[in-house]
């Protein structure tokens, strides 16, 4: 169910045209009060829409922390 749940959430992003990108992370043995099981990269219009959709993200319907940044594309090819 967890998981299964991850794969809907994706599914709905990438039908929205939204998701450019993502991975799930390792969880190491011993969890600390800060977890990051793994991210998404989107790309809405506003933020507005981000907030939207990172409110439906599985994690922030079982209470669980849910965490946006803004990502600024570099000018020049990194070398």
């Amino acid at each position: 169910e967890y998981w299964g749940a991850y794969a809907a959430f994706g599914q709905t992003l990438a039908k929205a045209g939204v998701m450019r990108g993502g991975a799930a992370l390792t969880v190491p043995a011993k969890v600390t009060e800060v977890t990051l099981g793994g991210y998404f990269t989107l790309e809405t219009a506003t933020r507005a829409e981000a907030d939207r959709l990172a409110a439906a993200a599985p994690a922030a319907k079982r209470g669980g922390r849910v965490e946006l940044r803004a990502n600024v594309p570099t000018m020049a090819p990194m070398r």
